[in-house]
């Protein structure tokens, strides 16, 4: 159980079918990345994000906005659960 004081957390799930250490490496930076620019939007939650392929050859900004329309989907999920 996560108190509201530690945020939300980020697991991602890179397997190998995505190429060598250091691009699934890559994959991850990216995805961290995007994930710092939207977290103050997320309270105490946990993702876990398994990208796609095309995350491989994604730019950045591309990544930020994709985060970002699944954060406000969770979101707008939890306001209906509630």
């Amino acid at each position: 159980m996560l108190s509201q004081e530690s945020g939300p957390r980020l697991g991602i799930v890179v397997t190998r079918k995505y190429g060598s250490a250091v691009e699934r490496n890559r994959i991850k930076r990216k995805i961290r990345e995007a994930f710092r620019k939207t977290a103050h939007r997320l309270s105490a939650v946990d993702l876990v994000i398994k990208p796609n392929a095309t995350c491989k050859e994604a730019p950045e900004e591309e990544i930020v906005q994709s985060l970002e329309k699944a954060v406000k989907m969770v979101l707008e999920s939890l306001k209906e659960r509630t």
